[in-house]
């Protein structure tokens, strides 16, 4: 006999639930629906990975759609390309800074 789940409403799209004594999230983006489990028990932190989750999504730094279609080969070069980035951008604040030392970081 089947129990109802509780779901648990995080945010905009995104739910957490428990499955065989662990919680997993559900994500609706774009019309996809993904569904991972979280790893833990605890309904504490399944609401602050869930949260971190739905924060991510919202400022649209996590796409579901393509976090599933990536693989270690395509992430290693997309993480190098966004740290050079990072690394110019570092560099050239500290010049500008030290062009103007007057200005407060």
């Amino acid at each position: 006999m089947a129990t109802a789940t509780t779901r648990i409403p995080v945010d905009r799209g995104v739910t957490i639930y428990t499955r065989f004594g662990n919680w997993w999230i559900d994500i609706v983006q774009d019309h996809a629906r993904t569904r991972k489990p979280l790893k833990t028990n605890d309904r504490t932190k399944a609401l602050a990975i869930a949260r971190e989750f739905a924060a991510s999504l919202v400022s649209s730094t996590w796409n579901v759609k393509l976090a599933g279609e990536t693989t270690l080969a395509r992430a290693v070069p997309m993480f190098a390309e966004e740290y050079e980035a990072y690394q110019r951008e570092r560099v050239t604040e500290v010049t500008v800074r030290k062009s103007h030392p007057g200005t407060n970081p």
